[in-house]
C-alpha cells in the first residue's frame, strides 16, 4: 500500500479478457511525477516530513503494485520548469499508455497549478487522436 503521505489514486482497470492470465494485451501505465530532487519540501502544502527518499520509496511501491496486477509501467519524472511540457510530450509519444497517473506533487500544491495545467494540456493534445474506448481523460481528483 502507498503510504498516506504520498496521495495517489489507482484508476486503471484491466479490460475483461486482457489481463495477465490471458496473456493477450497488458495494460500500460505512465506514472508522472516531480523529479524528487526538484521538490521544495518546505512547502506547507506538502505533508510534514516528506523527503526525496520517501517520494522514491512511494514510487517503488506504486510500480510494484502495478507489476503485481500484471500491468507494465513507466515513470516520467518532470521538472517544475519550461521543460515539463516537452518532457511529458516525449514520454507520451514513446509508447501507447492506457492510463496516466499524475502524482500528488504535481496535482496538490497550489503553487504547482500552472505546472499541472501544462501537464494536462500536453496530455490532452497528445492523446486527442489516440484515445480509445477504455481511456478517459475526465475524473481527475486528488
Amino acid at each position: 500500500m502507498i503510504p498516506p503521505q504520498i496521495p495517489a489514486k489507482l484508476v486503471a482497470k484491466v479490460p475483461p479478457g486482457q489481463g495477465q492470465n490471458k496473456g493477450v494485451l497488458m495494460t500500460r501505465i505512465l506514472l508522472l511525477g516531480l523529479d524528487p530532487e526538484t521538490v521544495d519540501f518546505s512547502d506547507p502544502a506538502l505533508p510534514p516530513g516528506m523527503t526525496a527518499e520517501k517520494v522514491r520509496a512511494g514510487t517503488a511501491v506504486a510500480l510494484k503494485q502495478f507489476t503485481d496486477r500484471g500491468w507494465e509501467s513507466d515513470v516520467g519524472f518532470i521538472r517544475p520548469d519550461e521543460t515539463a511540457g516537452p518532457t511529458v510530450e516525449r514520454q507520451l509519444l514513446s509508447t501507447n499508455y492506457d492510463c496516466v497517473v499524475i502524482g500528488g506533487g504535481v496535482r496538490l500544491p497550489p503553487r504547482n497549478l500552472a505546472l499541472f495545467e501544462v501537464v494536462i494540456n500536453t496530455f490532452s493534445l497528445e492523446t486527442s487522436c489516440r484515445v480509445g474506448p477504455q481511456v478517459r481523460t475526465s475524473g481527475l481528483s486528488a
